[in-house]
Order: structure tokens, then C-alpha cells, then sequence
């Protein structure tokens, strides 16, 4: 029986978002442009992008390039397939520069001074129209 269900969306700080001259035409839908808007956030302290480095937050990436954890008959593990691989690479990459980091928990609730200006983060309900 499943246990619940909710989708990983990007969530943007909007007056951070509207401050580096970013529209909703700029909402990524690409790993290339995710990149590019999280430099375009970037701004002294505070990094343009914060991924949590949790299974679910990797696994979303590694299921966006086609990959999974085990293989197709699910009795060995699939982490040597280059979709998974390759997925890890982008997050470790992104992760190298001052544009991404690993938020803190406050930071995500909304509590006191952000850390990242967008992070991928479950959302159970409608995000509104910065939703991807």
C-alpha cells in the first residue's frame, strides 16, 4: 500500500527571482539552464541553487536522465549505468561552485536569511505560477 504521494518541484524565491531580472520565460526546463539561472541568482552569500544531497533529491535527477538505482528486473543495483552516473556528475559539478549549495533546513522553511535562491523540494500542493 503507498504510503503517500507528492511531486519534487523547483522552488523560487520570487524577490530574489524578480532582483537578478528574471521572468517566468526564464524558468528552466533544462539542466543547461537551470545552470545558467542559478548563476544568474547567485549573489554575494547567497548561491543561486541549493540541492540537497538526500536520495529523493538525487533520484530526481537521475530519473530526469533516464536512469534508476537497480536494474530493469530490479535484483542488482545500477549505479555504474552512465544515466546514473552522468546525472551525478551534473549534481556534483553544480554542486562545485559559490552558484549551488546545500541550503539549510531554516533557509528552505523560509526562515531567516536564505542561503539559496531556488531549490528543488517535494511540494504536496500547487506551487502557484513559478510552479515548473
Amino acid at each position: 500500500m503507498p504510503k503517500d504521494f507528492s511531486s519534487l518541484a523547483l522552488q523560487i524565491n520570487t524577490d530574489m527571482w524578480e532582483k537578478a531580472g528574471l521572468t517566468d520565460a526564464d524558468i528552466p526546463t533544462t539542466w543547461d539552464q537551470l545552470t545558467e539561472v542559478s548563476k544568474k541568482l547567485t549573489s554575494g552569500k547567497v548561491a543561486g541553487l541549493g540541492i540537497g544531497v538526500g536520495i529523493d533529491r538525487l533520484g530526481a535527477f537521475v530519473v530526469q536522465n533516464g536512469g534508476w538505482w537497480l536494474n530493469a528486473d530490479n535484483t542488482a543495483g545500477a549505479a555504474a549505468d552512465a544515466k546514473v552516473t552522468d546525472a551525478l556528475k551534473y549534481v556534483q559539478d553544480t554542486s562545485r561552485p559559490a552558484t549551488s549549495r546545500c541550503p539549510t533546513t531554516s533557509a528552505r522553511a523560509g526562515v531567516g536569511r536564505p542561503s539559496a535562491s531556488s531549490w528543488p523540494r517535494w511540494s504536496s500542493r500547487a506551487t502557484g505560477s513559478r510552479a515548473p
